[in-house]
């Protein structure tokens, strides 16, 4: 079952039928329910219905799930440059996203079970927008065998599917400094800055009980320029989010997901000591693909596979697009000019695939969830790094150096002395 509210229905002959509503299934929890039913006398039938609490007696991992209502309700993650992933610093025994005292690389980020942690430097990989999630856990302790790789906590993103009612949203989010007020260490006129977030949402059916459907797509647009600039840093994305989800039998179930960030940068090192011509921008595109299914073998045997592949690109080089061109630094004045400093290609990415057996056992001295399973997972890297200054302009390729000049003054002429 996905997580979600579900009503229960107990029938049994001899004993009064017992109804137990909003009974909540938690995303990577055992929902348990104790449940005592009456004798029945001979008669017109009687239906108890009660609200039902959950309870999880089976749990031995230290963490907190954060529910749809949590998520509707927090004011994390829902204003300009925030994101669902900081939900997790509202738990107790984290410190930022630094659990328990491990750093956040020693976090594994997952997004419906998927590794989306980044290839490279670890950390989150993916920033699937809130009206696309549907529910968080954070295990920080006590969590099982399937995340041994990780030595800080475990961040499960679950994303939200479709159903047979038909349903969307439309949000529009806007801020600028003439919403902020100044006080003793801040003046906001001495900076400008403004952002906004449209954000709409669908999801329904395709076919009826059988296929369901859900979608996200999220434009972010910012602008800040701090005190002194002399240009504007500018940032712009387009998040893409697609779900499929099919009932192929009442025992089989596949899922398709596609999301995708493509993110861009200008004059992204923007400041007094920068002149125009000296900065820079950087393009970045984020990716996840995925694929599952799963079918129910017997009535106590779930086998699961899913394949998936999640990555990252970067590409940074001058606003003008001209390599050739030498950037000078003044070693007196720490201004920059001339150009861009350098250029640099990053690709990561994480292919795997993985599968499990889990076998549900109720009659061997308690209830037991018994799980045999493994993953493969294959991750690259791709990076070419230089300094601007190439002869014949171009990228960075092998033999070919860049250049930097350093530059100092001496009566008031500027000299460069040390190429770098």
């Amino acid at each position: 079952l996905n997580p979600g509210y579900f009503t229960v229905r107990l029938e049994l002959d001899g004993f009064l039928t017992q109804e137990l509503t909003e009974v909540q299934v938690r995303l990577d929890r055992m929902t348990q329910v104790h449940v005592t039913m009456p004798l029945a006398a001979f008669g017109e039938g009687v239906t108890v219905t009660e609200t039902t609490p959950v309870i999880d007696p089976e749990q031995v991992s230290t963490g907190q799930v954060f529910s749809s209502d949590y998520l509707q309700e927090a004011g994390v993650g829902m204003g300009i440059r925030s994101f669902p992933w900081d939900i997790i610093e509202t738990a107790a025994g984290t410190s930022g996203q630094n659990v328990l005292g491990s750093t956040w690389q020693e976090n594994v980020y997952l997004v419906d079970g998927l590794d989306t942690t980044h290839a490279y430097w670890g950390g989150v990989g993916s920033w699937i927008p809130l009206d696309a999630v549907q529910e968080i856990t954070l295990d920080s302790g006590g969590f099982g065998a399937e995340y041994g790789r990780a030595t800080g906590g475990v961040v499960n993103l679950l994303t939200r599917s479709g159903s047979n009612t038909f349903s969307g949203s439309l949000d529009l989010r806007y801020t600028d400094d003439s919403l902020q007020t100044d006080g003793e260490h801040y003046d906001p006129d001495e900076a400008s800055s403004s952002g906004t977030i449209l954000t709409g949402t669908l999801g329904g059916r395709l076919v009826r009980d059988r296929v369901w459907f859900f979608g996200s797509i999220q434009d972010e647009d910012y602008k800040y320029k701090q005190s002194g600039a002399l240009t504007t840093t500018e940032e712009g994305a387009a998040q893409v989010f697609a779900k499929l989800t099919g009932q192929v039998t009442p025992k089989w179930m596949v899922v398709g997901k596609y999301y995708n960030n493509p993110w861009d940068v200008e004059n992204g090192w923007s400041s007094p000591f920068v002149l125009p011509e000296a900065d820079g921008r950087s393009v970045f595109d984020l990716s996840v693909l995925q694929a599952e299914v799963s079918g129910v073998l017997t009535d106590g045997l779930l086998w699961e596979m899913q394949i998936g592949s999640n990555g990252d690109e970067q590409d940074w080089g001058p606003m003008s697009g001209d390599n050739s061109l030498i950037q000078h630094f003044n070693l007196a004045t720490g201004v920059r000019s001339g150009n861009f400093h350098q250029l640099n290609y990053q690709s990561t990415r994480r292919d795997q695939v993985g599968s499990s057996l889990s076998w549900f056992v109720d009659d061997l001295l308690g209830s037991h969830d018994i799980r045999l399973g493994g993953e493969y997972h294959q991750t690259s890297l791709e990076r070419s790094f230089c300094l601007t200054g190439i002869q014949d302009g171009g990228f960075c390729r092998k033999g070919v150096e860049g250049y930097q000049f350093f530059d100092w003054e001496d009566s008031g002429t500027v000299m460069p002395y040390l190429m770098d």
